[in-house]
């Protein structure tokens, strides 16, 4: 009978400790704000060519605006790149 006691005075000492254990704080994970809609459009497309010969100007003018799209792809892409780059920044811990 005294053992009886015992392990139940035992076992209430026990819940009760284990009730007053800490929990582990967990962070509520960030929220990621999107990149604006203008640096996720597409680029343009190549300049179609026509099925026939060219004129040297002609062929110019093309080239050309090739070339004017390839740029401002670049610069949207570097654009998104910077975007990505600033905000994972941001969420990363400083280092000191």
């Amino acid at each position: 009978m005294r053992q009886i006691k015992i392990l139940c005075a035992m076992l209430a000492v026990l819940a009760l400790t284990a009730a007053c254990g800490s929990t582990k704080f967990v962070a509520q994970p960030p929220v990621l704000s999107p990149p604006p809609a203008e640096l996720e459009k597409d680029c343009a497309d190549t300049v179609p060519l026509p099925k026939r010969r060219l004129a040297q100007h002609e062929v110019e003018r093309l080239w050309g605006q090739d070339r004017a799209n390839l740029v401002e792809c670049g610069e949207g892409k570097a654009a998104l790149r910077d975007f990505y780059r600033d905000r994972d920044s941001r969420l990363s811990p400083k280092a000191s």
